[in-house]
């Protein structure tokens, strides 16, 4: 296996020094542990003998192939996330909403999705035409429909902001009606108090 350094790509510099990466939301990203023949020690000893090599593997959704390339500091950094679950042992998982939200009575259309590195909606809904072109017919009523259900969640979200608004402006009335009953009552006093 011929490893290469994948050279960073959709960074760009954010003024101070800092640099930012495009959007990694909808990628699959693997490390593994591989090992790779030493040609070198291999006919020194007369016997293969093998390296271990950290690679990362970077995919867009429903793409068939990708090359495992070296896992340099730059990708370790780039996919800390990822980068800490392997050195974890933990399972790799992307971030975003499980397809199983979406699609729970299709249990075999998550496992073909799956099979093709998409794991969540996100994912979905963000797929290349290649990627679709992978998963074959229906591809497309499936990004719909994903696209779909983030957009009602979108809107759903602005739905939840809107109600905690409500409920914040009626504390909000309800304090300042106590206030003001509590007003009304001081100068009711006050008026009595003149009075006699």
């Amino acid at each position: 296996m011929s490893l290469t350094m994948q050279v960073p790509q959709n960074i760009h510099s954010a003024g101070s020094g800092a640099v930012e990466f495009g959007s990694d939301a909808s990628l699959y990203v693997e490390f593994k542990r591989i090992a790779t023949i030493n040609n070198f020690k291999t006919s020194e000893q007369g016997m293969p003998v093998y390296d271990a090599h950290d690679v990362v593997i970077v995919r867009q959704p429903g793409e068939k192939d990708a090359p495992a390339v070296l896992a340099s500091d730059w990708h370790k950094m780039r996919f800390a996330k990822q980068w800490d679950a392997f050195v974890s042992q933990r399972e790799q998982v992307q971030d975003g909403m499980p397809l199983e939200f979406l699609f729970a009575d299709k249990p075999e259309l998550i496992a073909n999705l799956k099979a093709r590195k998409v794991f969540t909606v996100e994912q979905l809904a963000g797929i290349s035409e290649q990627g679709m072109g992978n998963i074959g017919m229906g591809a497309r009523q499936l990004v719909a429909k994903a696209t779909e259900f983030l957009d009602g969640m979108k809107g759903a979200a602005g739905i939840k902001r809107l109600q905690n608004q409500i409920v914040n402006r009626d504390e909000q009335i309800a304090t300042l009606q106590a206030q003001l009953k509590e007003l009304g009552d001081r100068v009711e006093s006050l008026s009595q108090k003149k009075a006699a």
